[in-house]
């Protein structure tokens, strides 16, 4: 997720375009990850198993309390998600994706959709 989509999906839960989006989905690295703009990163599952290769279009930085408090109305660690977002990098990488192939899941694998299929999804309960 890009730096503008980010900042409204934070601010308003819904992209720059204006699709509802409620929780950013960003890629969190350490300072100490040396990446560059027009670099290639590798995304690997929980097997270290290479499942995309990310092209750095953006590096930007986003701040963990703002972010807390505007997507889950908390900055406490007891909340989990706000908790690891403790762990995380300050830095946030954004580009463009090439999927390999997904990761294999065995649950709930009706509720498991492509973002196409999600929207696909919404527009049929007319949202």
């Amino acid at each position: 997720m890009g730096r503008e989509d980010y900042r409204r999906v934070v601010a308003e839960m819904r992209l720059s375009s204006g699709q509802l989006f409620p929780i950013p989905i960003t890629l969190p690295v350490s300072d100490q990850l040396q990446v560059h703009l027009d670099s290639e990163v590798a995304l690997l599952d929980a097997r270290n198993e290479i499942v995309a290769v990310m092209y750095v279009d953006e590096i930007y930085e986003w701040d963990l309390e703002e972010a807390a408090q505007e997507v889950f109305k908390t900055t406490d660690v007891r909340h989990p998600l706000v908790a690891e977002m403790h762990r995380w990098g300050k830095r946030n990488l954004a580009g463009r994706l090439k999927v390999l192939r997904l990761p294999q899941r065995y649950d709930f694998r009706e509720l498991r959709l492509t973002p196409r299929q999600t929207r696909t999804r919404l527009e049929q309960l007319g949202q």
